[in-house]
Order: structure tokens, then sequence, then C-alpha cells
């Protein structure tokens, strides 16, 4: 299973350290819950802040063998 990982090493910088997004747009890899199930709960749960202020949670699935 290891050989399926992907190793992306952080790069330090004087000021921290740099952070990597991949934008998942076709939903390949995680998948976007717009409502919980309590049968199956989200994978990974985000707190993401708008510009307004307002705190949007977000749950996703993580497809198998991505992690």
């Amino acid at each position: 299973m290891d050989k399926r990982k992907i190793d992306l090493p952080l790069k330090k910088k004087d000021k921290g350290i740099n952070k990597l997004i991949i934008f998942d747009l076709d939903e390949t890899l995680a998948h976007c819950v717009r409502q919980e199930n309590p049968d199956r709960p989200p994978d990974v749960r985000l707190d993401i802040k708008m510009q307004s202020g307002k705190i949007l949670r977000a749950g996703f699935n993580i497809r198998p063998y991505i992690k």
C-alpha cells in the first residue's frame, strides 16, 4: 500500500512553512458532504472562514487509498 502514497515534502522559509492545497474539482479524491448522515460521519471536517466572517463547516469523505 505504501507504494501508492505520494510524498509532498514541505519547504521551510524564513517566515514559516508553506502550505499546499490541492483542488479536486471533479471530486475523484474527496467528496464534499452537504448533509451529514449520522450512520456515516465525514472523514474530515473543516471550518472555513468566509470574507463576511461567517464560519462554514464543511465535511469531506476521502476516497479509499488516498490517505
